[in-house]
């Protein structure tokens, strides 16, 4: 294992952990590599989903203001990606602005810079605004930020109806893409009114509007009758910004406008009040029944995050990898809510990014948003025997979502330096090691964005037409059908090549000893792949027990569901000990 400092050409970033135990921070620190500005940037992003899809375009806006020569500091808020506490915890607003005000402190004091600026993406932007007095920020950034928590709250419930999402999980809750908003933080965001606070105290402040719908200036407007020197621009990208994780695209125009905006100020000596003692940083976060601390491994410098129970670990450690494109924190923060009730119970694991996906070192210039980099599964192989070394565990079992499952089947199939019992498929959509790394994922990739797209254009149907929501869900139950109608049909004729070359990879994973582990979603396509392209070694593995299937039950291929997640980790629990 070495310090977790991912090398880049030029700009160097850093993971720092501050705060007061059981509520501490997780945040990255991006430095210039030459001499610094005397503005420091403070990244504030989003939260819930929009958090999630948008983490790798705020990574791309701090990787590219430390190349201007700004330090620039992104965290996460408590509660969400790898921060302490639990985003059902009370007082959730009113702590999300306090980390706003530590964060700019820590920022200072790390950075030496005599001026903070904040960038706020969402509801970011809403508490970037209001913290900004207290943390003395010198300007702000509002990218699409929301100005009314009331329209906010409004717009989530009718984003998860029309994803299908459990809209009410409790009395007053929101249940959005594994996301739990209390009735009470549901209340304190509606509270949120920009246009009823006081003046923020900074002196400018640049508003990044969507170009493809039409601007909100009122607060533009109050600020500017406070004195506040104001500049709107429309910028392109937002919607490809914070779509689905798989089919995001970084919006670099504007990035760079963000940039220039800031260059134009750095120079402006400061005038903010003593801002509040930074916090005190430390090397892990400490919790109740765990603590974790980030960490590198392998030659490419993969990025993770260790959880570990007090006392010793017991059982293999187990390795969680992404799922498509979200970073280690999984979809909906479902691997911090996992790492942590099993280290509760005594189990180890690591969250680890692969290369070019999440806080891992992008490799060369790429940017290119891919689920399967064709270098990954040789970098795990290569990386294991790191993760092996972790403490007294000399074993590990891979686990993942999706494209997390198929490179921890496409690693079992290797002759490996570690011990490697068994691998937890959840809900695998390929098994064959060469179609991820041919022209066919090009073709897969196309024929999901046109699926995505026809999604997007149904959705606006749904908002254009009351009462078209049945409509909507009948379209995906036929969509549904037809997906699984044709599977079957693929795979009858394609039983040759196809079904050998999976039926060769199952035979190489379990002749090396291995038990696979099948975790499905009902309505999810990999039971029914495994059984059509290789049916003899399926059957063969289920008689003989190296191959167990379990489907878990109301759950979405990315178990969006609190009641689906608890079964989940149930059935992980289960299956680390057995193997204790």
């Amino acid at each position: 294992m070495t310090q977790a400092t991912v090398p880049r050409p030029g700009p160097a970033r850093s993971p720092l952990i501050f705060g007061a135990p059981g509520a501490q921070l997780f945040g990255w620190l991006h430095a210039p590599a030459g001499a610094a500005r005397t503005t420091a940037v403070l990244v504030c992003g989003a939260i819930g989903i929009e958090y999630v899809n948008a983490h790798r375009a705020l990574r791309h806006l701090a990787d590219a203001l430390a190349a201007r020569g700004y330090f620039a500091l992104r965290f996460d808020y408590p509660g969400a990606g790898d921060s302490a506490q639990d985003e059902t915890d009370a007082g959730r607003v009113e702590q999300w602005s306090d980390a706003v005000v530590a964060a700019a402190a820590l920022l200072r004091e790390r950075s030496g810079c005599t001026q903070v600026a904040a960038v706020g993406l969402r509801f970011g932007g809403a508490l970037a605004s209001l913290a900004a007095q207290r943390a003395g920020l010198d300007e702000l950034v509002l990218w699409n930020s929301v100005v009314s928590g009331r329209r906010y709250v409004r717009e989530m419930r009718a984003v998860a109806a029309l994803a299908g999402y459990k809209v009410e999980s409790g009395p007053g809750q929101l249940e959005s893409a594994g996301f739990v908003y209390t009735a009470d933080t549901l209340r304190d965001i509606q509270a949120v009114d920009l246009l009823a606070q006081p003046c923020t105290g900074v002196r400018r402040a640049l508003f990044i509007e969507r170009d493809d719908l039409g601007g909100d200036s009122s607060l533009a407007e109050h600020l500017s009758r406070c004195g506040v020197e104001t500049t709107t621009q429309r910028q392109p990208g937002y919607e490809r910004m914070v779509c689905e994780s798989l089919f995001t695209e970084v919006p670099h125009a504007a990035i760079e406008a963000i940039g220039a905006w800031l260059d134009a100020g750095a120079t402006v000596p400061g005038h903010a009040p003593a801002p509040p003692a930074a916090p005190a940083a430390s090397d892990a976060i400490e919790l109740g029944n765990c603590r974790e601390r980030p960490l590198c491994v392998g030659a490419r410098r993969l990025f993770g995050v260790l959880c570990e129970p007090h006392g010793e670990a017991r059982g293999p450690l187990l390795v969680m990898l992404n799922s498509g494109v979200d970073h280690h924190v999984g979809p909906g923060r479902l691997y911090v809510k996992l790492a942590r009730a099993l280290a509760a119970e005594g189990y180890a694991s690591v969250r680890l990014d692969i290369g070019d996906v999440g806080d891992s070192a992008p490799i060369g210039a790429d940017d290119r948003n891919l689920p399967y980099p064709p270098r990954a599964v040789d970098e795990l192989v290569e990386a294991l025997p790191e993760l092996a070394a972790l403490g007294a565990r000399p074993r590990l079992v891979l686990t993942g979502i999706c494209a997390g499952a198929y490179h921890a089947f496409a690693v079992a199939q290797r002759e490996l330096g570690v011990e490697l019992p068994e691998v937890i498929l959840l809900n695998p959509v390929q098994f064959e090691p060469e179609v991820a790394e041919t022209a066919s994922r090009a073709a897969a990739a196309a024929a999901e964005l046109a699926a995505f797209e026809r999604r997007q254009r149904r959705r606006k149907l749904a908002r254009a037409i009351p009462g078209s929501a049945p409509l909507v869900d009948l379209l995906r139950f036929l969509r549904d059908r037809l997906h699984r109608a044709r599977l079957r049909i693929a795979g009858w004729r394609q039983r040759g090549a196809a079904g050998t070359a999976t039926a060769a990879a199952l035979l190489r994973v379990l002749r090396r000893g291995r038990h696979v582990a099948l975790l499905v979603s009902p309505a999810d396509p990999g039971f029914d792949l495994l059984q059509l392209e290789a049916g003899a070694a399926t059957r063969a593995a289920l008689r003989a027990g190296t191959l167990s299937v379990e489907v878990i039950t109301d759950a979405d291929h990315v178990f969006s569901s609190e009641a689906a997640r608890a079964r989940l980790r149930a059935s992980l629990l289960e299956r680390l000990r057995q193997l204790a």
